[in-house]
C-alpha cells in the first residue's frame, strides 16, 4: 500500500460568502444631503471672502507700510499706505523689484537683507535704511520688518513692513541739537564765568590802584599846600607882624603883596590841575589848550595840538575824562618815553571821541598793559574805557616811540542842553532909559563873582577911585545878565567860573545884546 494512499484526505474547503450590501438609501435623503453640503460650502465661501475683505481691509488701511514680495524681492502687492510712502501708483509697482525704491547708498545694504531673509526661515528680520519718496518729500528713513512665510498652494512669500522712521530721526535730532546747544551754553557759562572773574579780578585790581591813585593825589596836594601855599601863607603873615610893630624894612609892604600873589598863583595852579574852570565853562578844546601850556611851563614838554570837535555836544563828564586821560597820557610820556615832544590829537564825529597821543619815545612792551608794572595807570586807563563802551589801542615797541588810540561813545546828554535850560528862564530884555549915564562922568561898574568876600573886596578898592562908581552886585552868571539889562552898568567884571549860568556863557549874552 502506497504512503499517498495513507495519507489522510482534507475536507475540500467552501467558497465565502460575500457581506450582503447595504440597502440603497432612499432617493430624499440623498438629496437632502447634497443641498446641505453644498449650503455648508457656500457659507464657508461666504466666509473666506469676508475674511479676505478684512484682510485686504486692514492691509490697505495700515498706518504701517505693507508689502508682499517674491524671494527675488519682486513686488506682488503693497498697501496704500507704503504707495503713498513712495509716492507710486499700486498698479504701477506691481511686478517691480523693490530694490528701486531703495536709496542708491543702501541697496547693497537691501540685497544683503534679502539675503538674510531667505535664509532665515520663518525667522523675522528687520533693517534700517532710506526709501526714495516722491519729490517734495525725499528720501525716508525706514525700519523694515520681514517674514519668510508659506502660501497655501505652497509657495515661499516674502511678508515685508516698513515703519517710518522720519519722526523718531526728527525727534533724536532735535534731541542731539539739544544737546548740541545746551553744551554750546554751557561752554558759553564756563567761558562768561571765567570773563566775570576776571573781570572782577581786574576790578579788584582797579580798585586798589584808584585808591593808590587817591591817596598819591591827596599826598600831591597836601604836599602843595603844605610846602607852597602854606608857606607863603605863613611868610606872609609874619611880614605883616613886622609890620605892626615897625620893625620891618621898607619893603615890607612889596614883600607881602608879593608872597599873597604866590599863593594865589599857587591856588590856582592846584585848582586848574584838580579841574580846570576852562573845561567846564569853555569846553575840551579850551582845556587841551591850557593842558598844552601846562606841560610846556611846567614839564618843559612841547605838545603840537590838532583838535577837530566840530560841533559835536559833549558832556561835562566825557570832556573831563577825555582831559584826564590826554593828561595822564602826557605825563606818562614825561616820566618814561625820555622826549621833550609830543602830538596829541583830538576829534569828535557821530557820537564818538577820537584821542590820540603820540610820541617818538624809547616806546615799550604793549602787553604791559595787561599785566603789572609801572604801566598800572595806563591799565586803569584801559579798563576805564572798555567799562565806558570805548577802545583803547595801544601800539608801540621798544625803541620805536608809542601811539595810543582811544576812542569814546559820547553820552547823550550833552552839555549844550544844559545851557539851552539854563539859558530858557532868562526873560525877555527890555531896555531902559539911560538918563543916569548921562547925568554924570564916572564909569558904571557892575561885579560879577560867585563869592561874596571877592565882590566886596573889589568894591572897597573900586569905591576909593572918584571916578568909578559899584552900581551892583551878581553873585552868578543869570543875575549878571538881568541885572546888566535893568542896569546898563558902563563895564562889567566878570568871573569865569559860576553856578547857574557860567562867565563866558554870560558874556556872549550881553555883548550880544549890547554889540556897542
Amino acid at each position: 500500500m502506497s504512503r499517498r494512499a495513507d495519507k489522510p484526505r482534507r475536507p475540500p474547503r467552501r467558497p465565502a460568502r460575500a457581506a450582503p450590501a447595504p440597502p440603497p438609501p432612499p432617493q430624499d435623503d440623498v438629496a437632502a444631503l447634497r443641498d446641505s453640503t453644498r449650503a455648508h460650502g457656500a457659507r464657508l465661501v461666504d466666509a473666506l471672502e469676508s475674511s479676505r475683505a478684512s484682510y485686504l481691509t486692514v492691509f490697505d488701511l495700515s498706518p504701517i507700510g505693507y508689502a508682499v514680495m517674491d524671494e527675488n524681492g519682486r513686488l506682488e502687492s503693497i498697501n496704500l499706505m507704503l504707495a503713498g510712502m513712495l509716492g507710486q501708483l499700486r498698479a504701477y509697482m506691481a511686478g517691480l523689484p523693490f530694490l528701486l525704491s531703495v536709496a542708491n547708498e543702501h541697496r547693497a545694504r537691501f540685497l544683503q537683507y534679502l539675503h538674510e531673509c531667505r535664509e532665515a526661515g520663518g525667522e523675522g528680520k528687520w533693517c534700517e535704511l532710506h526709501l526714495l519718496g516722491s519729490a517734495a518729500v525725499g528720501t525716508i528713513p525706514v525700519r523694515l520688518v520681514t517674514r519668510r512665510i508659506k502660501t497655501p498652494g505652497g509657495n515661499t512669500r516674502l511678508l515685508m513692513a516698513a515703519v517710518d522712521q522720519s519722526k523718531h530721526e526728527r525727534t533724536i535730532a532735535d534731541l542731539e541739537e539739544n544737546s548740541r546747544r545746551q553744551y554750546l551754553l554751557t561752554k558759553e557759562l564756563e567761558a562768561r564765568s571765567h570773563e566775570a572773574e576776571e573781570a572782577s579780578a581786574r576790578l579788584r585790581g582797579m580798585a586798589r590802584e584808584v585808591n593808590r591813585a587817591e591817596q598819591r593825589e591827596r599826598q600831591r596836594i597836601a604836599r602843595l599846600l603844605h610846602d607852597d601855599l602854606q608857606q607863603l601863607l605863613v611868610s606872609a603873615k609874619m611880614r605883616m607882624r613886622l609890620l605892626q610893630t615897625g620893625s620891618g624894612n621898607g619893603r615890607g609892604l612889596d614883600e607881602v603883596t608879593d608872597l599873597i600873589d604866590a599863593a594865589i598863583n599857587s591856588s590856582r595852579l592846584l585848582t586848574s590841575q584838580i579841574s580846570p574852570p576852562l573845561l567846564e565853562d569853555a569846553g575840551l578844546e579850551a582845556g587841551l589848550r591850557w593842558l598844552v601850556r601846562f606841560m610846556q611851563d611846567h614839564h618843559k614838554l612841547a605838545v603840537d595840538l590838532e583838535v577837530n570837535l566840530g560841533s559835536e555836544p559833549m558832556d561835562l563828564s566825557d570832556r573831563d575824562f577825555l582831559f584826564q586821560a590826554a593828561r595822564e597820557l602826557l605825563l606818562n610820556i614825561v616820566k618814561h618815553a625820555n622826549v621833550r615832544s609830543a602830538r596829541v590829537r583830538a576829534s569828535a564825529r557821530h557820537r564818538r571821541a577820537v584821542l590820540e597821543v603820540i610820541d617818538q619815545g624809547i616806546g615799550f612792551d604793549s602787553e604791559v598793559v595787561k599785566g603789572d608794572g609801572r604801566e598800572m595807570g595806563l591799565r586803569t586807563l584801559w579798563e576805564r574805557v572798555r567799562l565806558l563802551g570805548g577802545t583803547l589801542v595801544v601800539d608801540t615797541h621798544p625803541g620805536e616811540g608809542s601811539r595810543i588810540r582811544l576812542n569814546l561813545p559820547l553820552d547823550e546828554a550833552d552839555a549844550s542842553g544844559e545851557k539851552k535850560k539854563k539859558k530858557k528862564d532868562l526873560p525877555t530884555p527890555v531896555r531902559q532909559p539911560a538918563a543916569a549915564a548921562g547925568a554924570s562922568e564916572r564909569v558904571r561898574v557892575l561885579i560879577a563873582d560867585d563869592h561874596r568876600v571877592v565882590r566886596e573886596g573889589l568894591q572897597s578898592l573900586l569905591n576909593r577911585e572918584d571916578w568909578l562908581e559899584v552900581v551892583g552886585q551878581a553873585a552868578d552868571g543869570r543875575e549878571a545878565v538881568l541885572m546888566t539889562r535893568e542896569l546898563e552898568p558902563d563895564v562889567v567884571i566878570m568871573d569865569i567860573s559860576m553856578p547857574e549860568l557860567n562867565g563866558i556863557e554870560a558874556t556872549r549874552i550881553i555883548t550880544g545884546e549890547n554889540p556897542h
